[in-house]
């Protein structure tokens, strides 16, 4: 698990900031959508014009905390990224979050 980027909270309910690893430095927008089914994501993300995944509203089992569950696929990452958006640890403002890589197969 790494930390890959920042995002903010704004009043419309989306997140705007950036993903960031070693071959990766993309601005990143999360729009809450409306779900059209049970298993259909609460989130569409989007790097400028192009949608590049997808966000679902969790719970952490862990820690009860909302959470949000991202996956990511562009044509740059050798295969589908898992991210995890959480309240940024340590930060005053509630409206910061981290975005948490997740390697598949590994408990979070």
């Amino acid at each position: 698990m790494a930390n890959t980027g920042f995002l903010t909270r704004n009043q419309d309910g989306s997140y705007h900031g950036k993903i960031s690893t070693l071959t990766l430095d993309a601005p990143i927008i999360m729009t809450p959508i409306e779900r059209v089914s049970e298993r259909a994501p609460d989130f569409r993300v989007t790097s400028g014009e192009a949608e590049v995944g997808a966000g679902w509203i969790q719970t952490n089992k862990m820690t009860n905390a909302p959470s949000i569950t991202i996956t990511l696929d562009t044509p740059e990452l050798p295969r589908r990224m898992h991210a995890t958006l959480e309240q940024a640890p340590g930060q005053n403002d509630p409206n910061v979050f981290v975005l948490i890589w997740n390697r598949p197969g590994t408990l979070r």
